[in-house]
């Protein structure tokens, strides 16, 4: 069983799944998304299971929280490195890996002290560094420490091969959208991209220890099973 907790953050809820699971060991959850239609999916949600401790408010990443601070905070964003903004659950419609970086650099100070983050991301790194390096550096003087779970990193073309996969079945759409995605990493100089969940610790002090747990460190690999539509 999970430890009781006062407060909970789901953060880009969706339909609010990981809210519901906070729901079960937290006196009171805060749902935020910036889509109303994934704030009425996860009302209906909580409606459904009887989880009478969870608010929803609509507003982009952290805004609708202002201040406050949490002990739980988890979070799927749109963290794919994008240059479309037609699909709300993937694309942030921020350049680069700013979303990464503005999380990875914010959540501390919506951390109770103690207190957790579990955020999925995607980031830029150099194919000659850690892929961990980028988020020790945008962690640097937080009070926090962190484990990277680094599920794998990608060249350019067979990161943008498979968030487009489905559009495989359109060989013209799918090679106008190749060129666009690579063109796109070429402008902003990005040459590997790492996907992983971030975990975040508040414990206080200005040094930050991060570990980082790797299945392929230093290598770039195809598109995982789970961008295969």
């Amino acid at each position: 069983a999970r430890v009781p907790i006062g407060s909970a953050l789901d953060l880009g809820c969706g339909s609010g799944y990981q809210a519901l699971l906070a729901a079960a060991h937290a006196e009171h959850v805060v749902a935020t998304d910036v889509n109303p239609r994934a704030l009425a999916f996860t009302r209906f949600n909580t409606l459904l299971n009887g989880a009478e401790n969870v608010e929803t408010r609509e507003g982009d990443l952290l805004e609708p929280v202002g201040g406050e601070r949490f002990v739980l905070i988890v979070s799927n964003p749109p963290h794919v490195l994008s240059p479309d903004t037609g699909f709300v659950f993937r694309d942030s419609g921020l350049e680069g890996d700013s979303l990464a970086e503005g999380l990875v650099r914010e959540l501390p100070r919506h951390l109770e002290e103690g207190g957790f983050a579990h955020v999925l991301l995607s980031w830029a790194h150099a194919p000659d560094e850690r892929p961990s390096e980028p988020v020790e550096r945008w962690l640097e003087g937080s009070g926090c420490d962190a484990l990277v779970l680094h599920h794998a990193s990608y060249d350019p073309l067979a990161y943008a091969a498979g968030w487009n996969r489905p559009l495989r079945f359109d060989p013209a759409a799918y090679a106008a959208a190749l060129d666009r995605w690579c063109g796109y990493y070429r402008r902003l100089g990005i040459e590997a991209l790492a996907e992983g969940i971030v975990v975040i610790r508040r414990c206080g002090g200005s040094d930050t220890r991060v570990r980082t747990i790797s299945p392929t460190p230093g290598s770039m690999i195809s598109p995982p099973s789970s961008m295969q539509m």
